[in-house]
């Protein structure tokens, strides 16, 4: 697949699987994609942003209100951008965000405002999966 051109907002959220991609950074980049990246805060305690900023060659977004930001609204510019969004790894509590319309940090105002496609890639223990909450939370999201 050819990725020159496209841009590819990935969304890290904080769960143990976040290691993983920094392989799926580095692996788009080569394919010629612009990576952008947005952690969550909890994110940030498992992966260092600077990693990120490294393999995607951008500066990675945390916090709304970053002292250091652009003058622009970055979320809904970072949203217009993107030609997919990724969240990977998806937690319990990202899917229950979006599916109930939450947007209290950078990344999940970022994809309130995407009208590009976007995939999750859900990452919890096997129960957390198969709970009826987060069944429900994906059956909302999928009939999105």
């Amino acid at each position: 697949m050819n990725l020159k051109g496209k841009c590819v907002l990935i969304g890290i959220t904080g769960g143990i699987a976040v290691y993983k991609v920094c392989e799926l950074v580095s692996s788009l980049k080569k394919q010629g994609a612009e990576v952008c990246v947005s952690m969550t805060e909890n994110a940030t305690k498992f992966v260092s942003p600077l990693t990120f900023e490294t393999l995607s060659a951008n500066r990675v977004v945390v916090d709304m209100f970053d002292p250091d930001r652009k003058w622009e609204v970055e979320h809904v510019s970072l949203a217009k951008k993107a030609d997919v969004c990724v969240i990977a790894p998806c937690t319990a509590d990202f899917a229950a965000k979006l599916a109930c319309g939450i947007a209290d940090d950078f990344l999940s105002t970022t994809v309130m405002a995407c009208t590009c496609p976007i995939i999750l890639a859900p990452a919890m223990n096997t129960n957390m999966l198969n709970s009826l909450s987060y069944q429900e939370n994906e059956r909302v999201l999928l009939a999105r």
